[in-house]
């Protein structure tokens, strides 16, 4: 259970950053600087946090505030450089995440779009439906 938005936040980074770095990709995250080289493989991870909903009712300090989003994670490869090694990656991110749970956040099954060219790379985003509960 979670006790506020930072916790919430910081799980979903913590579980993003692990699959990422596992996978050797260098990744942006929200707010941070800039400062990976962008001739290869990379990926940004954004959080978006969505309208939350009270999902149960009983006293004050029990009532249970439901809070979804969407963790976004772009992948950009190369362009011309092929999509089997982006393809590798994109299952392997899809694999961590599907029905990935801890004791803050409840990821849901993923979801893959191809955004085609993106400048110099080839980019396919990663989307994962999340959601947290909150008592009180």
């Amino acid at each position: 259970m979670a006790s506020n938005f930072a916790d919430i936040s910081q799980a979903i980074r913590t579980k993003a950053k692990s699959v990422l770095d596992g996978a050797g990709v260098p990744t942006i995250y929200d707010n941070r600087a800039d400062k990976i080289n962008k001739d290869s493989r990379w990926a940004r991870v954004t959080i978006l946090p969505g309208a939350g909903t009270q999902a149960s009712i009983g006293t004050p300090e029990t009532n249970r505030h439901r809070l979804p989003g969407t963790l976004v994670i772009q992948l950009f490869e190369v362009f011309e450089k092929g999509t089997a090694d982006l393809e590798a990656l994109i299952d392997t991110v899809v694999d961590e995440f599907t029905e990935a749970n801890d004791a803050t956040v409840t990821f849901r099954t993923p979801g893959v779009l191809r955004v085609g060219r993106s400048g110099k790379f080839w980019q396919v985003n990663v989307t994962v439906p999340w959601f947290a509960d909150r008592l009180g």
